[in-house]
């Protein structure tokens, strides 16, 4: 099943980022990203944050899929 925390584990592998590197630039505490992660969501005002920071839209970091079954490049 693909989450949110997927892509962010996934992008930050990619980048060679540590968690610690990820929050930072996102300017949160590690903690605040165990919260999110235990809640299960993150605040929606973060997702564009998080896309921009990765360099993709949004849909592709919550990994929105069309009714054809392909995904949404862009927004």
């Amino acid at each position: 099943m693909h989450t949110i925390f997927s892509s962010i584990y996934a992008e930050n592998a990619r980048r060679r980022w540590s968690l610690h590197n990820f929050c930072e630039k996102l300017c949160i505490g590690r903690t605040t990203f165990y919260r999110w992660q235990s809640k299960g969501e993150i605040p929606s005002q973060y997702l564009p944050k998080i896309a921009k920071l990765f360099d993709m839209s949004t849909d592709e970091l919550i990994g929105y899929k069309s009714e054809t079954g392909g995904e949404i490049h862009s927004l």
